[in-house]
Order: structure tokens, then C-alpha cells, then sequence
């Protein structure tokens, strides 16, 4: 028998990387079937929120103006069972 965890993650967080993000920035996300990520706030404290129904990796780009910034977006459990969130730059 096995058994579904359910997953319902929904955090703000920083960018790794600390951008400024402007309000005419966009997300679009690769494998949106689980995994939502939006902008949370604009400005020299620019935040992102990820909602997230399951485990598991997917790419998302920040279009902002001329500029594109491309992350990583990893879902995990952690050792002591607590979900995790991992937002790495690409490129």
C-alpha cells in the first residue's frame, strides 16, 4: 500500500541573487502543473511566492523589461520531513 503525501507549500521569498524587479515584471514558469511562482513585491526588496502541490524540480524566467532572469526551482523534503524550498540562478 502506499501512501500519497500531500505537499502544500506557499512561501514568499527573496530572489538568490537579490534583483530589483520593476512592476512590469512577469514570470513564466516551465511545468506549471503543480508549481506556481509570482511576484510578491517590487522594488529594491523584490519578493517572489511559490505555491507548490508537489516534490520535484522545474525552470522558471523573470521577464522584466530587456532583461531575463532564469532560476531554478526545487521542491524537497527535508531529513527531518519539513518541505523545503531552493531557488538557484541559471546561466
Amino acid at each position: 500500500m502506499s501512501v500519497q503525501m500531500t505537499v502544500d507549500v506557499n512561501a514568499a521569498t527573496f530572489l538568490p541573487d537579490e534583483r530589483a524587479l520593476t512592476e512590469n515584471a512577469v514570470v513564466e514558469i516551465e511545468e506549471s502543473d503543480g508549481f506556481d511562482v509570482s511576484i510578491e513585491s517590487v522594488g529594491p526588496d523584490s519578493m517572489i511566492r511559490v505555491r507548490a502541490q508537489k516534490y520535484g524540480k522545474t525552470s522558471f524566467v523573470i521577464k522584466d523589461g530587456d532583461a531575463e532572469y532564469r532560476y531554478l526551482l526545487d521542491v524537497y523534503e527535508d531529513d527531518k520531513g519539513h518541505s523545503q524550498i531552493s531557488i538557484i540562478p541559471e546561466g
